[in-house]
């Protein structure tokens, strides 16, 4: 029986673990497709006036996803979320990489060692 509840209680873990990485990982898609919008109408007014091609500034992007983040989300885990890297390498794409850090069990897991997983997650975007 105590074998059975243990097995119980790593599969739903396990199992918040992978959802907490799937929503941030949603999370960074979705800040990666709003950072490039916002670039490309900045970028794409730039070029127009300077005869230029666009150019996606890396910290313009980065203002973007903070700004974003610091809007009201109904999801109360937003908050714990961390930007570890906004770019754009090839003035097509961005890059959005974020970090969180999850309790695996059902509430606090403080009494356990280490009782938090810290998931990471990268979204992209481009344009075409």
């Amino acid at each position: 029986m105590v074998v059975a509840l243990l097995a119980i209680a790593v599969m739903v873990g396990a199992t918040q673990v992978h959802l907490a990485r799937v929503r941030l990982a949603n999370l960074a898609d979705e800040l990666a497709v709003a950072a490039l919008a916002d670039a490309l109408q900045v970028a794409y007014v730039e070029a127009q006036l300077s005869g230029g091609t666009i150019r996606l500034d890396d910290a313009a992007l980065a203002g973007s996803v903070a700004e974003r983040l610091a809007q009201h989300d109904p999801r109360a885990w937003v908050d714990d979320v961390d930007v570890i890297a906004v770019a754009s390498q090839d003035d097509a794409t961005v890059q959005v990489v974020l970090s969180r850090s999850v309790a695996p069990f059902v509430g606090s897991a403080e009494w356990l060692p280490g009782g938090t997983v810290t998931l990471t997650a990268t979204g992209s975007a481009r344009a075409s």
